[in-house]
Order: structure tokens, then sequence, then C-alpha cells
């Protein structure tokens, strides 16, 4: 009896000494070409954060048999998705288990997830960061992991892994007006001959070399590799209250598969400034290691990304290894409450017969051609292969306010993008628009309304979307959906969102959904259609 008292006491000690909660997401979902013993997906989430002084604790447990992207997680061994314990005081940041970093503007280290397009390039390991004072500081990683990749983002299961083995060091330096960082990273590959195989089908520079260099005595010998890379990345930041320059540069080092050790960098340059009460912010980017296949170089995609349904089908797919362009956006909101965006994003990749030179040359001629692409193609005596540049421009123009004593509101925009994508060629010109009446009631009404026109490749396509919803006083959302081509296919589906309470939400869906791209800091997946069927979607904390 008194051992059953004696571990109640420490129990309720113990508990009484930490902070806990508890989220949960599931998400259950068949379509009409499912049964109900093998649903389309189902998939559970449970994060847990538990806080005791100056340490944190956080896990997320995963059960998804199967997941919408991406392998079944339903064993003992993948129950725990990622789980790290950061230690923290005055001086000392610590975390142990699942690391994601974002050192700099991540030129050579961005570790993140994202379940929707199934991504998870973190490492197991350890971080440090040790406050030398108020202005300086060290920090250290050390991590390894198997990372899982996509060769395609038709792919819905990864084909790659990669061994991955990482050490970095570096300073940061907080000045009044400026800041400052340098970062040195040592990092191991393991290539098996699987791996290797599937890399050499990627329509890229490294593809090719593989395969002009490589292919037949791969196939014979089905030969391992393991790779070594050295990064020494510098960057600053300066600013004012009217101004600001981001510029950071990253030397790579590092060996094509089977061949010799070559050199390359990415590089990134941003500024800010406000003119006449219109913020501009430029941006240009300069990723050149061609033959390196990196898993933690995330750096800024120097595009917009899209909200719009229609626009985001057709996303740029960032080449973080062989890319170059540039991005200008214009902002202001006017006396009026009309806000004002333009933006203008190009680039396109370095060609493997080119000498820098002529490339750089090219590059500026380009940029004097902001009127259009097609202008540029067609000038065949300066260029005769443009498509093996891959060239992407987008320009997107919105306005939007609040009007009618802010009761109705109101977005339009204007979206143009135009790209040369390996084996086809894809021109949309879409136009989103959104409205958003307050009723008296406290309740609302939202309109989303899409027209795009389509060619790909020389054939036309004509797309609608359209989605009214009402939310009522913010305890319940009743949403339709209806997405269709000009003579073609339709979707059709409503949703219901309701607020149990403070804490729980649930979420039925019945209908069918378009499948499509879908991207997150330029890297893409492609999901499958819905077709007449439920989903049911679960949240809660406690």
């Amino acid at each position: 009896m008194k051992n059953k008292f004696l571990i109640l006491y420490l129990f309720s000690f113990i508990y009484s000494q930490f902070d806990i909660d508890f989220s949960l997401e599931s998400k259950f979902a068949k379509d009409s070409n499912a049964s109900f013993k093998n649903p389309t997906f189902f998939e559970n989430y449970l994060d847990v954060n538990l806080y005791l002084d100056d340490l944190y604790i956080f896990t997320q447990l995963e059960y998804s048999s199967p997941p919408l992207m991406g392998p079944n997680q339903k064993s003992l061994s993948s129950l725990v998705n990622m789980m790290y314990v950061e230690f923290f005081n005055d001086q000392v940041e610590m975390t142990l288990g699942s690391l994601y970093s974002m050192y700099g503007m991540g030129l050579s280290l961005h570790t993140y997830e994202d379940q929707n397009i199934d991504y998870d390039n973190s490492l197991y390991g350890i971080q440090t960061v040790y406050g030398l004072s108020d202005s300086y500081s060290l920090f250290m990683l050390a991590g390894k992991r198997d990372i899982l990749s996509r060769v395609s983002p038709q792919e819905t299961t990864p084909s790659i892994s990669l061994k991955n083995r990482v050490l970095s060091i570096g300073f940061n330096g907080i000045g009044e007006n400026l800041n400052f960082q340098y970062m040195t990273m040592m990092y191991e590959q393991d290539y098996d001959y699987d791996d290797i195989l599937s890399i050499s089908s990627l329509p890229t520079i490294l593809g090719q070399y593989l395969v002009d260099n490589y292919l037949e005595a791969m196939i014979e010998y089905e030969s391992d590799y393991k790779m070594k890379n050295l990064e020494h990345n510098i960057g600053f930041n300066f600013y004012s209250d009217f101004f600001e320059v981001v510029y950071e540069k990253a030397f790579v080092y590092y060996h094509k598969i089977y061949g010799e050790r070559v050199e390359g960098y990415r590089e990134y340059l941003s500024t800010y400034f406000d003119l006449f009460g219109f913020n501009f912010i430029i941006e240009h980017k300069d990723y050149n290691t061609p033959y390196l296949y990196s898993h933690f170089a995330n750096p800024p995609i120097v595009s917009r990304e899209s909200n719009s349904i229609l626009s985001s089908r057709n996303m740029h797919t960032v080449n973080f290894n062989n890319e170059i362009g540039h991005q200008l956006e214009i902002n202001k909101t006017f006396n009026t409450g009309l806000n004002f965006i333009f933006n203008y994003a190009f680039a396109l990749h370095y060609n493997a017969n080119d000498e820098p030179d002529n490339f750089k040359s090219l590059y500026t001629y380009l940029m004097e051609s902001m009127v259009g692409l097609g202008n540029i193609v067609n000038n065949k005596n300066y260029i005769s292969n443009f498509i093996d540049y891959k060239p992407y421009r987008q320009v997107y123009v919105e306005f939007s306010n609040w009007v009618q004593n802010e009761k109705l509101y109101y977005k339009v925009g204007y979206d143009y993008y135009h790209e040369y994508f390996y084996d086809k060629t894809i021109l949309a010109k879409t136009y989103p628009m959104q409205f958003t009446y307050k009723l008296n009631t406290g309740s609302s009404v939202t309109v989303y309304f899409e027209v795009q026109d389509e060619i790909k490749s020389d054939l036309k396509h004509k797309y609608y979307y359209l989605s009214p919803s009402y939310n009522h006083f913010g305890k319940f959302t009743v949403t339709a959906f209806y997405d269709f081509e000009k003579n073609g296919d339709s979707w059709f589906g409503v949703d219901y969102t309701v607020n149990l309470d403070d804490v729980n939400q649930l979420s039925v869906f019945y209908g069918s959904q378009k499948g499509g791209l879908v991207c997150a800091n330029g890297s893409c997946v492609i999901q499958p259609d819905f077709e007449d069927g439920l989903k049911l979607t679960y949240r809660t904390s406690f």
C-alpha cells in the first residue's frame, strides 16, 4: 500500500513540474475506386509538447496506412515521425534529435518538413549555439540520416535514398545596423547503384553527364560511390529605416559522381527600399553546382508562390543546383485603402556547353529583353537553342481593398506564366478573384472565382474554378467547389467545417477534387485526382 502511495506521489510531483499539451490531426478519405478496407488514405499525426523550466521536448507520432503521399507509416519502428529536445539558458541553446535548421538564407543548410509534398530533409544529431556576448555567438551542428527524394514530381513514393553525414561550424555577429555570418560545412553522401541509376534518368546536366560517361560501365559493374563535399558560406544583412541589403554566397567544392573534383557556388542578393510610398524588393539568385545532387541547400526560390488554385497548377520547380534568375516586387497601400502588388520573376538554367563569359552576356541580354520570352525565342540570330536553358517568366498584378464601410472585400489579379520545361512549353494566363461580404449578423459570404487560358505543347485549354462559402459566426463554414474545363472534365465537392468547441474541429468533404502540382519552397509533387469520395478531418488540442 505504501508503494502505491509513493508511486502516486512521485507521479503527481513529476506531472506538476511539467506543462504538457497535445494536438491531433486525423484524416480519412476513400474515393469511388477504393473499398472501405483500403481507403485512399488514412493519416494520423499526434504532436506532443512538453515544457520544464529550461527544457522543451517535442514529439510527433504518425500512423498513416496509407498516406496520401509516400510510404506507409504503421510499424512501431516508424511510429515516431520526429522528436527533439531543446535546452536553453542565457548563454547556450542545445537541440538533440531531429534537427530543423536554417543558417542565413539557406544557401548551404536549410532543413524542414512539409507533409503536403512528403518532404523531410532533417538530420538526426546535435545542434548547439553558444553566446559569447550579446553581439557574437558560435554554432555547431552534427548529424546524419538517410534522406529520401524523388526523381520526378509524378512519383508517389521516393525513389532515391542517400546516406548523409554532416558537420557544420560557424559564428554570427549582430551589430547596430549590420548582421554577418560565416559557416563551414563538411558532409558525406553515400550513393548506391540504384540511386545513381535513378539520378542518371534526370533530364539535367548531372543526369546527362552520367549517361554520356558512365552508364555502360555503371550497369556492368553496379558500383556504388561515396562523395565528400565542403562548403564555405559567408553573408551579411545591412538595414536601416528605409533600406535593407541581404547578401550571401556559398563556395562549394565537390566531386562529380565517378569524376573529378570541381568547384561551384550559390549566390543570393536582395535589396529592399521605399520610394515615394512604394515598397520595392529586388532579388537575384545564381545557383551554379550543376553536377551536385544536394539535399540541404534550400535557398530562396526568387519567384512568387501563388495561392490561386489554377495558377498553382503551373508552378516553377526550382533547380537549386542549376538556376540563375531575378525577381522584382512592388507594393503600395494608397490612402483609400487600395493595395497594389506587382511581381515579375525570370529564371533559366545553365547549359553545360556554355563558356561562363558567353553565358553571362546571354543572361544580360535576356534581362534587357523583359518585354517577353516569345520575342527572345524568335531571335534566332542571337540564339538557336534557347529551350535548352529552360527559361521561365512570370508576371503577377493584384489589387485589393475593403469598401462599403469595410463590409465588402475584393481582390482581383492577373497571372502570366510562361515556361519552357524540357519536352513541353507552357503558357498560362490566369484571372483570380475573391469577394467577401460581411453580413449584419456577423456572418460572412466569400466567393472565389478564377479563369485560366492555357497553352501546353500547342494544345489549348480553358479552365474555370468557382468556390462560394458561408461562414456562420465563426462556428461553422459551408463551402462548395466547382472545378471544370471547357468541353472537358469537371469536379464538384462540398465541405462542411464545424468548430465543435474551442479546441475541436471537424471537416467533412464529399465529392471530387482535381489533383495536380503541389509546391512548397520550390519543391513539387503531383497529387492524384480524388473521385466521388468522402474525406474526414478531425483536429484537436488538449
